[in-house]
């Protein structure tokens, strides 16, 4: 065993920074283009082995429920 990895914790960390409405309509044209472009993030980590496709698959899950809240606009 790796004595850099004792105590480390088995799970990835993912890191979550909120981002304003305005922030989310300077980085992604919709929805759509931020679940693309974290979906294509997780199948890099995948292919580079930092997470396993059955843990990716959570987190596209939790990005879609997200992504419902954040790119929804309240009526005015």
């Amino acid at each position: 065993s790796n004595p850099a990895c004792r105590g480390a914790s088995p799970y990835a960390r993912i890191k979550r920074v909120p981002l304003t409405p305005q922030q989310l309509e300077t980085l992604y044209t919709g929805k759509a283009d931020y679940l693309a472009k974290f979906k294509a993030k997780l199948d890099e980590m995948v292919r580079q082995r930092w997470l396993l496709q059955p843990e990716a698959d959570k987190e596209l899950d939790a990005a879609r429920v997200r992504a419902d809240a954040a790119f929804t606009r309240p009526a005015r």
